[in-house]
């Protein structure tokens, strides 16, 4: 599982994301034919809303994942009335330097222009304020939430296994 995390200097904060290994369980109610997307509207309404939730084969930042994440945090700044320009730090990833993805940030549709601001190559762990500071104190919080939880139930989580879709129905509930 891969975790996103996007803060705001003020104001509402955008849904955490959770990017889990899979092309998801198909369904007769599929949303979109892409891989990351196929999986049944009754699962999805399993997943906590307030958890942005993808699905990819290496469960990572994909260039498709990166987009589509893009497209729900532009709409959701839409809905929340922020205006823009908006600066976002990236790591650098190629799926984020891509052509493509460039060209959507810097699209008004269907919210605001993104201005990336790339951290050097190689240092997302030293330099980003994500992934070294605020991104700790979420992983720690959800680590200790799930052990809190696996304490309190463990045969929610090991009698017989637990598929993929379920455990991703308990980690967005965890947040």
């Amino acid at each position: 599982m891969t975790l996103q995390i996007c803060v705001r200097a003020e104001g509402a904060q955008s849904p955490l994301s959770l990017i889990f290994k899979g092309a998801g369980k198909l369904g007769d109610n599929v949303r979109d034919s892409r891989p990351h997307h196929r999986i049944s509207t009754s699962e999805t309404d399993d997943y906590d809303p307030r958890c942005w939730t993808f699905w990819d084969n290496k469960f990572r930042a994909s260039h498709q994942i990166c987009s589509d994440y893009i497209l729900k945090f532009k709409t959701w700044c839409r809905d929340q009335k922020i205006e823009g320009p908006i600066a976002i730090q990236l790591d650098n990833l190629h799926e984020q330097c891509s052509e493509p993805f460039r060209a959507l940030l810097q699209s008004n549709s269907p919210g605001p222009v993104i201005i990336p601001i790339y951290l050097p190559g190689n240092t997302t762990d030293m330099a980003s304020v994500v992934d070294y500071d605020l991104g700790k104190l979420v992983k720690g919080s959800i680590r200790r939430q799930f052990w809190n939880e696996f304490i309190g139930n463990p045969t929610s989580w090991s009698d017989g296994g637990v598929s993929a879709s379920r455990s991703g129905f308990q980690l967005t509930n965890i947040f």
